[in-house]
């Protein structure tokens, strides 16, 4: 049996969303299966597809919530644990991530990236 898919409508939004707009986003953890180490990670970290590898993932989707790109999805997935580490023996793929979602926090309150005040850590 054939189809011919020429006469099919195109998808809706095939472009990518254009490089420096700010959109506001949602983001939700997929669950992985795999327990963190503690009770309110139960379930949520996912295994790196890599033979062998002990790294531990959290697995995100995003989706563009007002806008004209309103709808719209993006996944990423943020190294929580396992993989090569620093000279104090921390996952440098967490201090990657951690550092992603420091500016993702700071950009939703909008705050200063630079302030250490007491304030700014509670």
């Amino acid at each position: 049996m054939t189809f011919d898919m020429n006469d099919a409508e195109l998808p809706r939004g095939t472009d990518l969303i254009p490089d420096g707009s700010f959109v506001k986003v949602r983001m939700e953890i997929r669950k992985g299966g795999i327990d963190g180490a503690g009770e309110v990670d139960r379930g949520l970290l996912k295994a790196a597809k890599t033979p062998g590898s002990d790294v531990r993932l959290l697995d995100c989707e995003f989706t563009v919530v007002a806008g004209p790109h309103a709808r719209r999805k993006f996944w990423q997935s943020f190294t929580v644990a396992g993989g090569k580490v620093d000279e104090q023996g921390v996952s440098i793929g967490w201090k990657i991530s951690k550092g992603m979602f420091r500016a993702m926090i700071d950009s939703a309150c909008g705050l200063d990236p630079k302030d250490m005040s007491e304030a700014a850590k509670a």
